[in-house]
């Protein structure tokens, strides 16, 4: 086990490729639902009391805007800030400031990840995580949703095929999943396990 000085010197990947997609296969893109907020629960960063709280704000309303409180709640544990200094009415200098409670932030962002690593590790058909999302071919995927309702995470599914897009000359560029029309971004190191580069 990790001590937490240990914890918070490992790197966060945020996204990884480990191997190529077939063009023809079919892919599970497994979403971890609220998983960073779900991670500052399992921390106790938030408390339980908290949580029920949020969930009765936004009781009857779209869950996209849950979701949007959620992220801004827990981004304002890391942002960044500008005191602006002034002498005789006249601006002298900025001094930038970055909250203390920025670790923690990043603690949920190293847990989450290395949730996302060890699902990889015990799935080895995975082809590719994104933050909270993993890209599973779909007749392997069950392993993965096994792997996530184990450790007590609620996931959403969407089918969908995975096409690279090489966006530089000399490797890297993105996934690009048709069923949502988004890109994912495909560093350069692992460029090299597309066919073709």
């Amino acid at each position: 086990a990790n001590t937490p000085h240990e914890k918070r010197n490992q790197y966060i990947h945020f996204f990884d490729l480990f191997r190529k997609p077939k063009s023809d296969e079919v892919i599970w893109k497994v979403d971890v639902r609220s998983a960073y907020w779900s991670s500052a629960l399992k921390k106790g960063i938030i408390l339980e009391e908290t949580n029920k709280k949020l969930i009765a704000a936004f009781d009857g309303r779209p869950a996209k805007e849950m979701k949007q409180a959620r992220l801004k709640a827990l981004g304002s544990l890391a942002t960044k800030k500008i005191t602006q200094f002034y002498v005789d009415g006249k601006l002298d200098h900025d001094e930038p400031f970055t909250e203390l409670t920025k670790e923690i932030y990043m603690d949920i962002c190293r847990s989450v990840d290395l949730l996302m690593r060890d699902c990889v590790s015990e799935n080895q058909t995975v082809v590719y995580y994104y933050w909270d999302c993993i890209f599973v071919p779909k007749d392997t995927a069950q392993g993965v949703l096994d792997f996530f309702k184990k450790r007590d995470y609620n996931v959403s599914v969407e089918e969908t095929k995975l096409i690279y897009v090489d966006v530089f000359n000399d490797g890297g560029g993105y996934l690009l999943s048709e069923s949502d029309n988004k890109a994912y971004m495909v560093r350069k190191e692992s460029a090299g396990l597309i066919d073709g580069l």
